[in-house]
């Protein structure tokens, strides 16, 4: 990643576990109040927004645009394990 040490590599991946923490404390009210097919729906869109400048990434890329990416695609996957076991 970027040509970094394993421990660069790791650091700059701690956004994404903060994005996916963020959602999933949020999650089960937001499938209570909104039904899991609103949040899934957004989740997808989100993630399918925020993968696009991947495509584009270079070594100056915002990591934090992990953080976002990771967020929405625990709001997608969250609400399809709740309704699986439900």
């Amino acid at each position: 990643m970027r040509g970094a040490t394993a421990l660069t590599a790791g650091i700059l991946l701690v956004p994404q576990g903060i994005g996916t923490l963020l959602s999933r404390t949020v999650a089960g009210s937001n499938i209570d109040k909104y039904g899991s097919r609103l949040i899934v729906l957004m989740g997808c869109v989100i993630v399918a927004a925020s993968t696009v400048p991947f495509a584009f990434a270079g070594p100056h890329t915002n990591s934090w645009l992990l953080a976002l990416r990771s967020r929405s695609r625990s709001k997608a996957s969250i609400p399809m394990a709740v309704r699986r076991r439900a």
